[in-house]
């Protein structure tokens, strides 16, 4: 995915606004650096290909040839997401937020103290895929297995139910009792515990899938090529690689380890990529049986957020032809044209159209229609663009970007962001 000059500035000014103070302590990479790392992507990308890796989601995701049931259930957007607590007992240098609150059990801007609540939230709401994540979800031990259980309970075998955990306080018993509850599988952050792989170990034993999910930490390269054997090894049956990003939470952390950072719609490790890139290539020389997928920042900023609108959308009885390949909805009037997001809220705000889903409890989900962006008069060259764009295959219309990017045509730039998914990975700059 390109950006255009107006769009670069733009993300810059977003994020000196964003990091404030600590903007100017920053380091990100100069040109000659984006330039190197383009060329030395494209070189990996090759050698990727030609091991038969496959590149989904318009390219924003590796390999998903063995992805887990519960990425496949992320991917085609019918994943739920359950913050169990805001608490946690390690610390991570890369945690993006601080956690140190319990709290209640929250997902979509949505509470559910009722473990049957949330469950009839996931059986209405379509899911065939949840997670419980935290914090650290074993410092509620029991919160979560009443979860867990529940789920289970009311959506049967039709719901692929997973867990995360830094593994420190896993053991047999409740490795046992998470079985017993319905669990199918659980993921570790072992950047949490020096790449421990024991705990893993012993999930495999009681667990049906166990899969190390951790970000992609630039100068890691060398000792996770050589951790992957020990993975396969103890049962791991995936590996999860993410593109590493930095949040003024943990910026000050970023900056004592020397991070190098990129721009774009929020601020990413600018040599985590390649991290990721250069340890699927070397697994796969290798021939070790260890399915590695790599997350990128654009897979989750693109394709988790257009699976939330789509599903919002069509609670408040949008027509597909009326909804864009990102998720969006279009409303057209004579030559206006806008673009509005199908949001959960916490509660009604009156501003916007909406439609509230009552569970059997009583308790409603709020399902809202919100602006995105603002309306455009269309000329008539900009109409013409726009049926071109909606009447193209995806394919097609992406080969229009390069061209507007050059021509740093914003208002047509618009109606192409709104209406085409990005193909790719982010640009370096």
């Amino acid at each position: 995915m390109r950006f255009s000059s107006t769009e670069k500035q733009r993300y810059i000014a977003q994020n000196r606004e964003e990091y404030g103070v600590l903007f100017d302590r920053l380091k990100f990479i100069d040109p000659a650096e984006a330039a190197r790392l383009e060329a030395a992507r494209r070189e990996v990308l090759a050698d990727i290909a030609r091991f038969g890796a496959t590149d989904d989601f318009n390219g924003t995701k590796l390999d998903g040839r063995e992805l887990s049931p519960g990425c496949r259930a992320c991917g085609e957007g019918s994943w739920n997401c359950l913050f169990i607590n805001g608490k946690c007992n390690a610390r991570c240098f890369y945690c993006p937020a601080e956690q140190n609150d319990t709290g209640e059990p929250t997902t979509n801007l949505t509470t559910f103290t009722d473990p049957d609540e949330w469950a009839e939230y996931l059986l209405t709401g379509g899911f065939t895929g949840a997670s419980v994540s935290g914090g650290e979800p074993l410092l509620t031990f029991d919160r979560t297995l009443r979860f867990i259980r529940a789920a289970r309970l009311l959506c049967g075998d039709d719901i692929h139910l997973w867990m995360y955990t830094n593994g420190i306080l896993v053991d047999e018993e409740k490795l046992a009792a998470l079985k017993e509850a319905g669990l199918n599988e659980i993921r570790f952050d072992i950047g949490a515990v020096g790449y421990a792989v024991e705990k893993p170990a012993l999930a495999a034993r009681h667990i049906g899938r166990v899969t190390v999910e951790i970000p992609a930490v630039p100068g890691e390269e060398e000792r996770l090529t050589a951790l992957i054997r020990a993975l396969a090894a103890a049962g791991v049956r995936h590996l999860n690689l993410h593109q590493l990003r930095m949040t003024p939470y943990s910026a000050e952390r970023f900056i004592e380890r020397g991070i190098v950072l990129r721009h774009g719609p929020k601020v990413l490790a600018a040599h985590s990529e390649m991290t990721a890139l250069t340890i699927l290539r070397e697994t796969l020389r290798s021939g070790i049986v260890l399915p590695i997928n790599y997350c990128s920042f654009l897979f989750k900023n693109t394709f988790q957020t257009r699976a939330a609108r789509l599903r919002n959308a069509a609670v408040l009885g949008v027509m597909p032809e009326d909804i864009t390949a990102t998720g969006l909805i279009r409303d057209r009037s004579g030559d206006t044209i806008s673009y509005h997001t199908a949001q959960t809220r916490p509660q009604v705000s009156f501003a916007h159209p909406f439609k509230e889903v009552r569970l059997s409890s009583g308790k409603k989900i709020v399902i809202e229609k919100m602006p995105f962006g603002e309306a455009l008069t269309l000329s008539a060259e900009e109409k013409r663009f726009l049926e071109r764009l909606i009447a193209l295959p995806a394919a097609e219309a992406v080969v229009l970007e390069d061209e507007l990017v050059e021509r740093d045509d914003m208002r047509l730039l618009s109606l192409y962001r709104a209406e085409v998914l990005p193909q790719g990975f982010l640009e370096y700059f």
